[in-house]
């Protein structure tokens, strides 16, 4: 079949032939595994996902994510954990799979894999498969909920983070919640839809030493640079504003348009479909530094992560190494914060993050702020789609502690729940 000599340890048996051919780079040889497993009738997700991985590789992300929305209609539930007795109760965790992309990534080791990208939270270093026993459960906008079997339980953990993006899912799980109403769920997809950014203007802008922008959505289908002035014009936008396409969270997808004129910027032509337009005020830090502060909210309490500062208005994590690496006094500022958040916020700030925890009743998320010269707090951020990572702890370590303290606490979260009594099972047939 190929020519490509694999380590005898990596392949295990038949089965992992696709996987390790991917991880290799023979993508071809691995597409022809993998057809040929589900021709034969496989129902490994792997062997599903290294195809979709594939075809998204080729250009055909269409077809890569409805085949694969395809599998998981038929087989919403994964494997149980290997020695699990059938009635033990474990973590089921869902996902889903609307707009969600599988595409091709390559890992640390330098070795190919497929992922899925978009609409969640990754729980890799929140809570990692040694921490608990769990099994995961992928629902589709096709999904019926009627026809799922789950088994034993205690909660639902809610890894879809994004109502842009997983919007069809998160409606799915809440029917699947309404057959079941005693069951308990960590972040309700109700209340996640919630959380779109218009949506979290809406509901936080009115409330007392909180400042967010205001952030409508708007259809950039139209090519014409004069079209979208005027739809700009009509929802009360003037320069400056940022636009971002929906459903993302890099920088890739963003720009600031300073003047109608940068309209014509390519970085903004870039942009289409349904996207966002976010009032752009700018607050410097001490007249030179933007800056970004992060929380994690578990269970109604802050964990500090991240005060980083920098010169571009998009604040963003890679660009840590460029200038926070090179400034002992603005590391110290970063481990000031960590240490007490509330004390380096001041008061007036710690006050309106209160209200906003309060206002946003999701047992996980996280957001980004700064505080301005006059003590407000001013959002940037909130939702439950920030990563959670030791990745900067690696150049900072300063940081490992405090990153290692929040997965702690989601992990005692979800034992909390996990030991109250056993949610009821949703009806038969998976």
């Amino acid at each position: 079949m190929t020519t490509l000599q694999i380590p005898v340890p990596l392949l295990k048996s038949e089965r992992q032939l696709p996987e390790v051919l991917l991880a290799h780079g023979a993508f071809e040889a691995a597409e022809k595994a993998c057809r040929r497993q589900i021709r034969d009738g496989s129902r490994s997700a792997t062997d599903h996902m290294t195809l979709a991985a594939l075809l998204a590789r080729r250009g055909e992300g269409e077809a890569a994510r409805t085949g694969l929305q395809d599998f998981y209609r038929r087989h919403p539930l994964a494997p149980p954990p290997p020695h699990l007795p059938p009635t033990a109760d474990r973590l089921l965790y869902v996902r889903g799979l609307g707009k969600t992309r599988p595409l091709l990534g390559k890992g640390s080791n330098g070795r190919y894999k497929a992922m899925l990208r978009g609409g969640h939270y990754t729980l890799a270093y929140l809570m990692p498969p040694s921490v608990m026993a769990r099994q995961r459960l992928t629902l589709t906008p096709e999904t019926d909920p009627a026809q799922l079997n789950l088994p034993p339980h205690r909660v639902l953990l809610n890894t879809i983070s994004d109502p842009d993006i997983e919007g069809g899912s998160l409606a799915v799980f809440s029917a699947l919640l309404a057959q079941s109403p005693r069951t308990r769920v960590i972040n309700h997809p109700d209340i996640v839809l919630q959380t779109s950014r218009d949506g979290n203007y809406q509901r936080l802008q009115g409330l007392e030493d909180v400042i967010f922008p205001r952030t409508c959505r708007v259809d950039l289908s139209m090519p014409s640079v004069d079209q979208r002035r005027k739809a700009l014009k009509a929802m009360g936008f003037q320069p400056p504003f940022i636009l971002r396409e929906a459903g993302t969270q890099t920088g890739r997808t963003t720009a600031l348009v300073e003047s109608w004129k940068a309209l014509n910027a390519p970085a903004v032509m870039a942009l289409s479909g349904p996207c966002y337009a976010i009032a752009f005020q700018q607050h410097l830090w001490r007249g030179e530094f933007y800056r970004k502060m992060r929380l994690f909210v578990i269970d109604g309490r802050p964990y500090p992560v991240v005060c980083h500062f920098d010169r571009h208005w998009n604040v963003h994590g890679g660009n840590r190494l460029h200038i926070m690496k090179k400034s002992e006094a603005l590391m110290a500022l970063e481990m000031r914060f960590l240490r007490d958040w509330q004390g380096y916020v001041g008061k007036r700030a710690q006050a309106a993050l209160e209200r906003v925890i309060a206002a946003t009743q999701l047992q996980f998320f996280g957001i980004d702020f700064t505080v301005t010269a006059q003590g407000q707090l001013f959002i940037y951020e909130l939702n439950a789609s920030m990563r959670h990572s030791y990745d900067h702890a690696r150049h900072f370590v300063y940081k490992r502690g405090y990153d290692e303290a929040t997965s702690e606490a989601f992990q005692n979260m979800v034992r909390k729940y996990t030991n109250r009594p056993r949610a009821l099972s949703a009806r038969h047939n998976v």
